[in-house]
């Protein structure tokens, strides 16, 4: 255009000569250099706690790691250990070194808070990582998570048990950040939208209430105070309305003279309560000390296997103690398949002379999905790592989804005196956004 303007302005015979523009050239785009292809072997940097408090985890999963590049058969992949120390200082320092050695991706740290250190550093290398972390912040952007989250284990039992015709669930967990990751997917699961009816339109809050309430109300978070734990069970129970139900049907039997309400009056006088608790299932998203302190303190409040049924996730079965204890006999949880993870544990043992962190597995996983995508492409691309249709890991399928979280194909389990029989199998595929059996 500036050609043609110009041009056009051609003087005339006789005339003062227009001023010429001056054309003053674009700057040439400088081309980004290309990245030096990489010979040799693909070089794979494995963060963990080798020192420090858990070093005998950072070990086991070291191992478990191993374990999978034997399990993979020829590959052109080494893996480069290097220690975190468990902190967050340690795990940047240990993503610094992973770059100096040159290395084209990062499987771990373990935590999220050292996830957190690394992300940026890993990032500004361009580097995938695959961290084993379970919390979804530190996801995303080229950051992948492999820990088993509270949510898509709460999601998994909470379907399984609407499927069984449990639609009145209910939901407790400790006030800390687990127990809101564990409620905020709870009411995700029980929501008319989450694709199932939750029963919702006439849900009772007492045994002798009619009004309907919306499903998702029925949860609670419990402090750490033993007594203030003990006050906002009694009232999620709806203990006292119980109580005072059966306290005013004893007063009534008790002035009839016949035989059948003696009869009836001797069975109530052998109750505490009167009607169920206000939900069919209940789901206590927690572990240890605190989540037996809440099972003990729903059975005071008459809240028991056999007037609801507990659901659970994968910290239930941290605990044996807690396995073998009433309370929680027929319970519910998510988890890995049994058989399977039984398989690798046994291998693990027959390597190594001890029994596997249930952690250990994850760093087989991760090993095992790096190794297949360096077959292919030693630059790890993302359409590889999240391929929709996923990997079959050391017990199940599981799959990395391009926002950073990771899934896995988890069975439903019955607590079954102190250990787990199988209800229902893992999922055996991905299909979309679904998991197919």
């Amino acid at each position: 255009m500036l050609i043609l303007l110009v041009s056009a302005c051609a003087p005339s015979p006789g005339s003062t000569p227009p001023i010429q523009p001056r054309i003053v050239p674009q700057p040439v785009a400088e081309p980004e250099p290309e990245r030096p292809v990489r010979t040799g072997p693909v070089t794979v940097a494995l963060l963990l706690p080798l020192s420090g408090p858990t070093a005998a985890l950072g070990q086991d999963m070291l191992n478990a790691s191993m374990m999978a590049i034997f399990d993979v058969g020829e590959t052109d992949m080494r893996i480069l250990p290097i220690d975190t120390a468990g902190t967050p200082e340690g795990a940047a320092e240990a993503a610094r070194v992973a770059i100096e050695r040159e290395a084209e991706l990062i499987l771990g740290p373990l935590y999220s808070a050292s996830t957190a250190a690394v992300a940026p550093i890993a990032r500004a290398a361009e580097l995938a990582m695959i961290s084993f972390s379970n919390d979804a912040r530190v996801a995303g952007d080229g950051v992948y998570i492999l820990g088993f989250r509270p949510e898509e284990q709460v999601e998994r039992v909470v379907d399984y048990a609407r499927r069984q015709g449990l639609q009145r669930i209910a939901a407790i967990a400790p006030d800390d950040a687990y127990g809101a990751r564990a409620i905020a997917a709870w009411k995700a699961a029980v929501s008319p939208r989450s694709g199932t009816s939750t029963g919702a339109g006439d849900l009772p809050l007492t045994a002798t209430a009619a009004d309907a309430a919306d499903a998702t109300s029925l949860y609670a978070f419990y402090p750490p105070d033993e007594n203030e734990q003990a006050r906002v069970i009694r009232d999620f129970t709806r203990y006292d309305g119980r109580k005072a139900a059966l306290e005013r049907q004893i007063r009534n039997l008790s002035q009839a003279g016949d035989a059948a309400s003696r009869a009836e009056l001797g069975r109530l006088k052998q109750l505490d309560t009167l009607g169920d608790p206000p939900f069919d299932a209940i789901l206590i998203a927690d572990h240890g000390s605190r989540l037996r302190s809440a099972a003990a303190l729903l059975a005071y409040y008459d809240v028991s296997p056999e007037n609801s049924r507990f659901l659970g996730t994968m910290l239930w079965q941290s605990d044996p103690r807690l396995m073998a204890e009433p309370e929680f006999q027929g319970g519910w949880i998510a988890n890995v398949a049994p058989r399977e993870d039984q398989v690798f544990s046994d291998r693990f043992e027959r390597l190594y002379d001890s029994r596997p962190n249930a952690l250990a597995g994850l760093a087989y996983d991760a090993t095992a999905l790096a190794a297949v995508v360096a077959r292919s492409d030693r630059t790890f691309p993302a359409e590889q790592l999240t391929d929709p249709a996923g990997f079959v890991g050391r017990a199940g399928i599981f799959r990395l989804r391009p926002d950073g979280l990771g899934e896995h194909g988890l069975a439903i389990l019955e607590v079954d005196a102190g250990s787990a029989i199988v209800r229902e199998d893992a999922p055996t595929g991905f299909h979309g956004d679904f998991l197919t059996q």
